[in-house]
């Protein structure tokens, strides 16, 4: 996940591809989910456990802005997560 980051904070300000990055986010649930394979947890891995996934900003997140591209928009926020 490191590298994946890595090589995204290179490239973003030349592609210019994230409205926003969650990188630290990723980096603390892949350090969760090697915890709970080193231990043996023997629960299955969650849906897209191990990908990196980049979710395009149409789909509100909760917490988190949700601008439709406009700089207008910033300050709004979603209460809940939808698909």
């Amino acid at each position: 996940m490191r590298a994946v980051v890595e090589r995204a904070e290179r490239t973003e300000p030349v592609v210019n591809a994230f409205a926003e990055r969650l990188f630290d986010r990723a980096l603390e649930q892949a350090r969760q989910a090697e915890a709970r394979y080193a231990t043996g947890s023997g629960l299955p891995p969650r849906p897209l456990e191990g990908l990196p996934v980049a979710a395009k900003e149409l789909h509100a997140m909760a917490g988190r802005p949700l601008t439709n591209g406009s700089l207008v928009r910033r300050a709004n926020h979603r209460g809940r997560t939808r698909p």
